[in-house]
């Protein structure tokens, strides 16, 4: 078991440490935005979706002699995309969809070697089970997310301040090229498995497809409050460097202490966590954390999601096939995953007006431990009593949705203009009184200001807040020869505030990513 603890370990430590390398590298080329990460992370699923459903085919379809042999020329190959280092080709020129770039760029440049590596931990659990009988592979799920969360708590501390980007790169490439020998010894060593099967004992029957869509469904709420509270964090609590490794961490140990014993998981403490959670959630986005400090609304989000997490894991946990469905259980937890990805990553930036997402996560994770405990408690659900118990808990259900919705209509009520896109959401709004002469526009991101213009005709040139004359980017184009012109560069668009001090004679370039920006500060 230690070869395959070995392997499994090493395949999962790399698979989180590219993911802050390759996000860190191309992070700057597209903006920096919570968006960047997002898609980032629908490619990880996607890509975790391909590797183990690849797991589950050769596994279950191809003799283990063949699919020994497949797996060692795909290492091999997968050798001749290193080093990890993105082409500049790949970076925005200015029309393209960000997503889409991101989602290309990230596949061209580590697809194989993340594929495999993805791959990694259901098949090795699956080959280990077949070639040890009456074996329990589930505890290596659980080393492989310890090796993940070591390699995201590595990287901030350890990592990152010692190593440029790209001497990280090639030192992730060294290793990944051990793990590929590593692998190859290991699936050579398990191609005559099959011999070993004809003594095990006759697996049950297969999961009722039922079973596999509640999988499904609990894999998939996870993932959303994953990327959901990430971005809220990131966005409209605290612009804090590394802040999205806190969600990630407290999302990979639930699945540690799921999957590393069933006695770590209690069950009616975390549901009760879990409903105050969700209430708590929905109260501080009526008021309920304007006056805490940034740190208690950092741990309140992330508390609440390590508790639904750990209803929605635990009850996968519990619902665990035997080791003969080892490997279609996990494509029922990548599916999830990818799931969570795509509504998050590409379907809500590019139909919602609002974070809906955001609710959605929330409502949908309360949905789904209710269907666990439902499946769980069948007998009594199936009674009078349980048909009682089960109006009350879809009443409950739907008024929490409808407060959400309630919620999130006051958010983005009351402003001038409410957009969205990939980088994020804009809104424009108007305070101060009419016939008052610092009445002001805004421009919101999050609840970051962007940029003010006084709406009075005699004021409209003032520059306004972090602008201002006595700020430092006032103080630095003020300081000027008389009659010499100015050659001035502005990274970032804003509301277009800075313009304001340009004289005759000067060259003013103004650079911006984001075009839904360009558009407001033209436009307003």
């Amino acid at each position: 078991m230690l070869f395959y603890a070995l392997t499994i370990f090493l395949s999962s430590f790399l698979l989180f440490q590219v993911q802050p390398i390759i996000a860190k590298i191309i992070l700057p080329w597209f903006g920096g935005s919570a968006a960047v990460w997002n898609a980032c992370m629908l490619f990880f699923q996607a890509a975790l979706l391909g590797g183990y459903t690849y797991a589950h085919l050769l596994f279950e379809r191809v003799p283990a002699k063949r699919g020994a042999q497949i797996h060692i020329a795909l290492l091999g190959a997968s050798l001749l995309a290193l080093p990890i280092l993105p082409n500049a080709s790949w970076k925005p020129q200015g029309s393209e969809n960000p997503a889409l770039l991101i989602l290309g760029l990230l596949a061209v440049t580590i697809g194989l070697p993340y594929f495999l590596l993805s791959t990694t931990g259901p098949l090795l659990q699956a080959w280990y089970a077949r070639n040890h009988a009456g074996a329990v592979p589930y505890r290596l799920f659980a080393l492989s997310n310890g090796a993940s969360l070591l390699a995201l708590l590595s990287y901030p501390t350890l990592v990152e301040p010692r190593l440029d980007v790209q001497t990280q790169a090639w030192a992730w490439s060294g290793a990944f090229a051990v793990f590929a020998v590593l692998c190859a010894l290991v699936a050579w060593r398990s191609r005559g498995g099959e011999r070993m099967t004809e003594q095990t004992e006759e697996a049950p029957p297969a999961p009722a497809w039922t079973l596999r869509l509640l999988w499904i469904g609990l894999a998939t709420a996870p993932s959303i409050l994953l990327l959901t509270v990430t971005t809220h964090l990131t966005q409209d609590v605290a612009a804090i460097p590394f802040l999205w490794i806190v969600p990630l961490v407290l999302y990979l140990l639930t699945f540690i202490l799921c999957f590393e014993t069933t006695k770590l998981y209690w069950r009616w403490f975390y549901i009760a966590l879990s409903v105050a959670a969700l209430a708590m959630v929905a109260w501080f986005q009526v008021d309920g954390h304007s006056g805490m400090s940034l740190q208690k609304s950092i741990a309140g989000y992330a508390a609440a999601m390590f508790a639904c997490s750990m209803v929605c894991h635990g009850e996968l946990a519990s619902l665990k096939p035997h080791p003969r469905y080892l490997t279609s259980f996990y494509v029922s937890l990548s599916v999830g995953g990818a799931l969570g990805g795509l509504i998050v990553g590409l379907l809500a930036p590019t139909y919602f007006d609002a974070y809906y997402e955001f609710p959605l996560g929330w409502v949908f994770a309360a949905l789904l431990g209710a269907a666990a405990m439902v499946y769980r408690y069948q007998d009594f659900f199936s009674t009078m009593r349980g048909f009682a118990v089960s109006i009350v808990l879809v009443a409950l259900l739907g008024g929490y949705a409808g407060w959400w919705v309630h919620i999130q209509q006051n958010q983005i009520s009351g402003y001038r203009h409410v957009q969205r896109n990939f980088y994020g959401m804009l809104r424009i709004q108007d305070e101060g009184d009419f016939t008052d002469k610092s009445r002001v526009r805004q421009l919101l991101n999050g609840v970051i200001n962007h940029g003010q213009q006084f709406l009075h005709p005699f004021r409209r040139k003032e520059a306004t807040t972090y602008y201002c004359a006595e700020s430092g980017a006032g103080q630095a184009i003020l300081t000027r020869k008389e009659g010499v012109s100015q050659k001035v560069g502005v990274i970032g668009l804003g509301s277009g505030t800075l313009v304001s001090y340009g004289r005759k004679g000067d060259d003013y370039h103004l650079y911006e990513i984001n075009p839904m920006v360009i558009h407001f500060a033209e436009g307003e």
